[in-house]
């Protein structure tokens, strides 16, 4: 009922307060608001795992490596497989997935006026990759990781994702 009453408070309303203007609820204010208060925007970081086996930006992947993939399926068989870490926590985001949300969350705190900025000023002529990463955080810093090409495995899972990210901001 309350985000239904939002929605159409929202659209009551332009940018700057003009009545009878009505603005889009995907790049309304309150939406802006909604995504960068969301406790999944960060938290959405933890559903990634390591993958040792890449030495590069797509080590950082949301489908289980291919060694615990493996060890599961030796489980599932009947194998007894002895680890340092037990089972139960095989799932689990691991130390350098835990920071990753953290640096998200700093990214956000950080850069949220660009951010906003680019909400309403730029997002129908740039990425926020583009916009933020490549011209923002890393201006003076080499940028070619955000250039490199995912495994095809990767690449099929993000594009649903991409448009997600596309819908959530």
């Amino acid at each position: 009922m309350l985000r239904y009453n939002a929605t159409d408070s929202s659209e009551m309303l332009d940018y700057h307060g003009n009545f009878n203007k009505k603005v889009p609820y995907a790049k309304s204010e309150l939406r802006f608001t909604e995504i960068l208060e969301d406790p999944s925007l960060c938290n959405n970081m933890l559903q990634y795992r390591l993958h040792n086996e890449r030495k590069d930006s797509t080590r950082f992947q949301k489908s289980r490596p291919q060694t615990f993939e493996t060890l599961k399926q030796l489980v599932d068989r009947g194998v007894d497989v002895k680890l340092d870490i037990p089972q139960s926590l095989w799932d689990s985001p691991s130390l350098e997935i835990s920071m990753l949300k953290e640096r998200c969350e700093k990214l956000v705190s950080e850069y949220g006026e660009e951010i906003e900025r680019w909400f309403f000023e730029h997002q129908d002529g740039t990425s926020l990759l583009d916009f933020l990463c490549r011209n923002l955080v890393l201006k003076d810093l080499p940028s070619e990781c955000l250039d490199e090409s995912m495994p095809s495995e990767y690449a099929s899972s993000t594009e649903s994702s991409d448009k997600n990210i596309k819908n959530e901001l």
